[in-house]
């Protein structure tokens, strides 16, 4: 069948309806569709279409049942009538209360359909957990992790390069390394810039240096010069210095006031802003939240593993880079292990259920 044309009135509430739905299988460069989907808001109808078809497909002629009006239709397909036997009208009653979307609407044995539910919702519970786990390990939103982990490994079935990965060998542990933090556009703008690629390994070394000089004022993961710089041109903003106040740092005798705060941070930040190259660099990460999530991940990491992740942010090494971050998070996950064999005990009983379905749905023409 390549056309349906479809002309109804008065036809449970449908006053006209004029439409002719093409199943034409266009060209190689531009296919068509070969299922149509209705979708509108409550009350334009969809249940009337429907109660039309189900008329139609017991031989019946569709009525106006509330005002008496006289109906009227055709339904062809290919210039013919259509006929009863080829339609199939798959009725909504089905019970949806449990709390996932994967409750099934196909047609399946009754006696059959508790079990088949209850096979795919608890999939779909372990694939969401599967996924809370990978998010909470890379950060990356949970609406874009499947695609994500799909696009970096060049897969397109979920489960299938889930075995795959738990089958790949990885010897390092790189949940440490957090793959939103790593590769959102920002940071990767940053990184690609020739400054960092020429000068990110200094930069490191001098940026740790800062939180273990003598008379430094910054703590790791508690207090670092980017956070330092919020808070001190918050109060200045707000008037604080303006006002007379000083600040009074942990371990000092006395506080200071804005001019001394200023010469003491030059001071402490010499060996970088000394450098006009390391200096920019310092200000391109710290000007949104983003890259400054690079600075924390670079100021909580060893020397060594430093050097690990900018040979790995070389555009050359990103693509497995991304893979063996997947990688570690799949493997360090049990979510991932517990979700194959949900998938392995479920499969063969979920495939027997839909292959009995088939055989007693309607074949179309």
């Amino acid at each position: 069948m390549e056309k349906l044309k479809v002309e109804l009135k008065n036809c449970y509430g449908i006053q006209e309806l004029h439409h002719v739905f093409d199943f034409s299988p266009g060209t190689n460069e531009k296919p068509k569709a070969k299922a149509y989907a209705i979708y509108a808001p409550n009350g334009v109808m969809k249940s009337s279409f429907a109660k039309t078809f189900a008329a139609l497909s017991k031989g019946e002629t569709p009525t106006e049942e509330r005002y008496n009006r006289t109906s009227t239709y055709a339904v062809e397909a290919d210039d013919a009538c259509l006929a009863k036997e080829a339609i199939f009208v798959l009725k909504s009653e089905i019970d949806i209360s449990a709390d996932s979307p994967a409750i099934t609407n196909i047609l399946v044995n009754p006696a059959h359909k508790a079990k088949y539910d209850e096979l795919l919702v608890d999939l779909d519970r372990s694939k969401k957990k599967l996924v809370n786990s990978l998010q909470q390990l890379s950060k990356v939103p949970k609406s874009e992790i499947i695609e994500k982990l799909l696009e970096d490994w060049n897969a397109d079935d979920f489960t299938a390069c889930i075995e795959t990965i738990i089958a790949t060998t990885l010897e390092e542990d790189l949940t440490r390394y957090k793959y939103a933090d790593i590769f959102d556009s920002k940071i990767i703008e940053v990184i690609k810039s020739q400054e960092f690629i020429a000068n990110a390994s200094e930069f490191s070394q001098r940026y740790q240096a800062l939180f273990n000089q003598t008379g430094t004022i910054y703590q790791k993961g508690i207090f670092n010069p980017e956070k330092a710089q919020t808070s001190f041109t918050a109060l200045d903003k707000h008037g604080f210095f303006a006002c007379g106040h000083r600040v009074h740092f942990s371990g000092e005798h006395t506080s200071i006031d804005k001019e001394e705060l200023d010469s003491k941070l030059q001071a402490l930040h010499v060996s970088i802003d000394g450098d006009e190259t390391l200096k920019k660099l310092r200000a391109t990460l710290a000007k949104n939240a983003k890259t400054q999530a690079l600075i924390d991940l670079i100021e909580n990491i060893s020397p060594f593993q430093v050097e690990y992740l900018l040979e790995n942010l070389k555009p050359v090494n990103q693509s497995k880079f991304r893979k063996n971050l997947w990688t570690s998070y799949v493997q360090n996950t049990p979510d991932a292990q517990f979700y194959l064999e949900s998938y392995r005990i479920s499969k063969d009983e979920i495939e027997r259920i839909e292959d009995e379905a088939a055989q007693i749905a309607p074949r179309w023409a």
